[in-house]
């Protein structure tokens, strides 16, 4: 289960870079009660952000997400537990599903900040707030791309969106691809132009504060 978040100090800045060590636990009640489950861990933090998957040293047993509700709890290096709890949602729970006991989640990597892979195999997911809902070798490089599923698609660009299919590419938009419209071209709308291979791309006499439009 990963996990990310923001350490901040008294003054409600983010800490300085460095390790500390966090206790995570799993509650079934939103205040007080006992922990069904606790992870001691040392955590990196850069800018106060650090991303952990818990369950390394101490792994989540099924029968923890047999619970309706759970909260999770964070200790830092020995101080009162934070509040408010954190409800966990619907993604830890799938891991006490059926579909999931059969499903190969192997090799995946998440290297982007608050990115996230919700399953699958082999897929990367780089781009900072980037998602790969499944499928394999898939990789997301974009930062808030996503791809839904399918195989060994590629979303790179700003933004950009897979939704599945196989050998798909979303890269950004090229300067090439870019096309100044005249007064003449927006009192009839937009009329999109894509240049061949090796073309220049030409503007119009007398425009001023033209829209762009892009051909993908």
């Amino acid at each position: 289960m990963n996990v990310q978040g923001l350490l901040t100090n008294s003054a409600d800045e983010p800490i300085a870079d460095g390790t500390c060590e966090v206790t995570f636990a799993i509650y079934d009640v939103e205040n007080g009660g006992n922990a069904l489950w606790t992870e001691t861990r040392t955590v990196t933090t850069e800018g106060g952000l650090f991303t952990i998957i818990l369950g390394e040293t101490n792994p989540l047993a099924e029968s923890v997400f047999t619970n309706p509700e759970l909260w999770l709890g964070i200790t830092v290096s020995g101080d009162t537990e934070m509040t408010p709890r954190q409800r966990l949602t619907s993604v830890p729970y799938a891991l006490n599903r059926p579909e999931a006991e059969s499903a190969d989640t192997g090799n995946n990597v998440v290297t982007g900040l608050w990115a996230a892979i919700a399953g699958g195999k082999d897929n990367r997911a780089d781009g900072d707030s980037s998602f790969i809902g499944g499928g394999a070798q898939n990789e997301v490089t974009g930062d808030g791309a996503t791809i839904a599923g399918g195989i060994n698609n590629l979303a790179s660009g700003l933004h950009s969106s897979i939704g599945g299919g196989g050998g798909r590419t979303r890269t950004p938009i090229s300067p090439r691809e870019i096309t100044r419209l005249s007064p003449a071209d927006e009192a009839t709308g937009p009329q999109r132009q894509k240049p061949q291979s090796g073309a220049a791309v030409t503007t119009k006499p007398k425009a001023t504060n033209r829209p762009l439009v892009a051909e993908i």
